[in-house]
């Protein structure tokens, strides 16, 4: 598998998911101040849209074509004033694209008025900015995964630091993990640092953002990878062999593990590197950072399906917490593997528990800095 497609969503779509577009309405906002002529009208109707949820669809990043129609700010005022698509919220956490003008209509707003898309021409870097704020808070939420999948594999293999059982002839990766994750968390710190300051005085992410952000998040992924080797490793997991269906040569339509695993990650090492080499000039890069974050979670998800099948085939599932709650969305697999399509949803329950926890106070890990707001 070199390129399996499970884990791309509104990437492969090329348009912005709703909450990044709506935050960067919101940085529109908050760096236009109230006061008088036609910027203070377009102002008053876009913070009321905005207010009632009204989200315009728009193209991830700087658009391909020559026009101001391409750049996200401008389409997204065309869309407040009744043209192109709108999502449409039909659930908590499901959009669905309709007619912008038909979305106002609904929610009864009035339109901006169409000579009003201008007024955006001096914020073109807000669109960067609002991904890469998001990409942080993802980011950061990676780590918190890669911190409960370390203590949970730690748990079912029997070779915490806190029993005493590590030996020199285990695997690095289960000898030293925390080393990783450490460095994630100083990371995260430090670079939340950077964007907060860089977003309040310039209105941008902070140089090289991008490629800093694909060396943490290739990290988690690398973890994930390693540590889905070592569950899946009879010679490391008491004899066992879980989803044999899913191994090399086996019948069946599920996703190859380590294949899959691998695949992902070579993805993430490229996007990387090419952000590494790119001169400091160069475009924040967000759509590199937000395919290689889809793919982080996919190999973060797969881990956690194996920790919880795992689990079940030693009798060891908590009662409480996290990882009970991934046992009652995920079923049994009766030696099979999951579907690719099971990853990615698992990926997106993941990140979204993980994340409600955190707001509730509910905690996986360490605390990593401050997180600017998600």
């Amino acid at each position: 598998m070199d390129d399996p497609p499970e884990c791309l969503s509104f990437v492969d779509d090329g348009v912005q998911p709703p909450e990044v577009t709506r935050t960067m309405v919101w940085l529109l906002l908050s760096r236009t101040p109230p006061g008088t002529g036609p910027d203070a009208a377009l102002r008053k109707t876009l913070a009321e849209q905005w207010n009632k949820e009204f989200t315009p669809v728009v193209p991830r990043g700087v658009g391909t074509g020559t026009g101001a129609v391409q750049e996200p700010l401008t389409r997204a005022v065309r869309a407040a004033a009744g043209h192109g698509r709108a999502w449409r919220r039909d659930g908590p956490d499901t959009w669905r694209q309709a007619s912008a003008a038909d979305v106002l209509r609904r929610s009864d707003l009035v339109p901006v008025r169409p000579d009003s898309r201008e007024a955006t021409a001096v914020a073109g870097d807000l669109p960067a900015l609002a991904e890469a704020l998001h990409h942080h808070v993802s980011l950061r939420t990676l780590v918190r995964a890669s911190t409960a999948g370390t203590q949970r594999l730690s748990a079912l293999l029997g070779r915490g630091a806190e029993q005493g059982e590590q030996s020199l002839e285990d695997p690095y990766i289960l000898r030293r993990p925390w080393q990783l994750i450490v460095a994630s968390v100083d990371h995260i710190t430090a670079e939340g640092a950077r964007l907060t300051h860089s977003a309040v005085h310039h209105g941008q992410p902070p140089t090289a953002h991008a490629a800093r952000q694909l060396l943490c998040l290739h990290r988690s992924a690398f973890l994930a990878e390693r540590q889905q080797a070592l569950v899946l490793d009879p010679r490391h997991n008491g004899g066992r062999l879980p989803f044999p269906a899913s191994w090399p040569g086996a019948a069946g339509r599920f996703v190859e593990i380590p294949g899959a695993a691998a695949a992902h990650l070579r993805a993430i090492r490229a996007h990387r590197h090419a952000a590494e080499r790119a001169p400091g000039d160069t475009p924040a890069g967000t759509t590199e950072v937000a395919d290689a974050l889809e793919r982080a979670w996919w190999n973060v998800a797969w881990l956690f399906l194996a920790l919880t099948e795992l689990s079940r085939q030693t009798r060891s599932e908590p009662e409480a917490g996290l990882w009970r709650s991934l046992a009652d969305f995920s079923a049994p697999f009766d030696g099979g593997g999951p579907l690719g399509d099971e990853v990615a949803a698992t990926a997106r329950w993941l990140e979204r528990k993980l994340r409600t926890d955190q707001r509730a106070g509910h905690t996986h890990g360490p605390r990593p800095g401050r997180q600017p707001p998600g």
